[in-house]
């Protein structure tokens, strides 16, 4: 995965939102998730509805079978906290639930190497050390093909792979061009024998769409409690934490977990309730 160098100066810290904002979602025309051309062009050409967020374009769609929501993020603060902690979309209908992460960001991918994700956080220079390389690769390609999902809002993701949610008539997938992602998600209307992982919603229903960008929580990357000498209220700033360290006072007193929740920041989340047509 490509990194992208952060804009100096940028101290802004991402807190967690919430909008009301309705998608008066279009039928739309075909729609190629596997286009060689900006998926983005490919979704305005389908007729796909376009609202302009600060973080990112969101463009959404349906045909009879699918729900298409595609995130265009245009800021380089966002797109790091992607990077790092990845993106998921969950879509909530009167009778279920479905949370799809993707791409699943990289201390996800690193949490079966020891200590790894704790080093990737705390030295900007971890991930360019050469005896890295193959734990690097190995994540990146994890990043690329591996996605986390769950059914229930209560319960821990799973991962699984890009091939096995195609079998399930649900396909992701992201371009990534001039430091930005184009995140895509296809997602079945109705659950069915061959389509187990949907909303199962219905035509004229209001389902409830979340975007969230979440850190793992600091105890469960180290196995350390936090002991209180630092307070995380501050938290990271959204450019990524941990390329912007601070000498802290108090750093003698502080535990591991101290240090690590202060450089992951707060979550983000935006609410958007797509109406599906007639």
């Amino acid at each position: 995965m490509k990194q992208l160098s952060l804009l100096a100066g940028i101290l802004l810290i991402i807190t967690a939102c919430s909008t009301t904002t309705v998608l008066e979602t279009p039928g739309v025309g075909d729609f190629d998730m596997d286009s060689d051309d900006p998926l983005t062009e490919v979704a305005s050409s389908a007729g796909f509805q376009t609202l302009e967020e600060e973080n990112y374009y969101l463009y959404s769609g349906v045909d009879e079978e699918h729900l298409y929501v595609i995130a265009e993020i245009r800021s380089r603060a966002f797109q790091q906290r992607i990077e790092d902690y990845g993106l998921r979309l969950s879509v909530e209908s009167s009778s279920s639930w479905l949370g799809l992460t993707y791409p699943m960001g990289m201390l996800e991918a690193l949490v079966d190497f020891q200590d790894a994700a704790v080093s990737y956080l705390l030295d900007p220079a971890w991930q360019q050390m050469p005896q890295n390389e193959s734990i690097v690769e190995q994540a990146e390609e994890d990043i690329e093909h591996l996605a986390l999902l769950s059914q229930n809002p209560d319960e821990s993701p799973a991962r699984i792979t890009l091939t096995e949610l195609r079998a399930q008539n649900l396909e992701v997938r992201y371009q990534y061009e001039g430091g930005f992602y184009t995140i895509a998600y296809r997602i079945p209307l109705e659950s069915g024998r061959s389509q187990q992982f949907s909303p199962d919603a219905h035509a004229g229903e209001a389902l409830s769409v979340e975007l969230t960008v979440a850190p793992p929580s600091a105890e469960d990357i180290t196995g350390e409690e936090l002991s209180g000498a630092a307070a995380s209220d501050f938290g990271g700033n959204m450019a990524g934490g941990r390329r912007q360290q601070e000498p802290q006072q108090d750093q003698q007193e502080e535990t591991l977990a101290d240090r690590v929740d202060r450089i992951l920041g707060r979550s983000y989340s935006n609410n958007f309730i797509i109406q599906l047509p007639e």
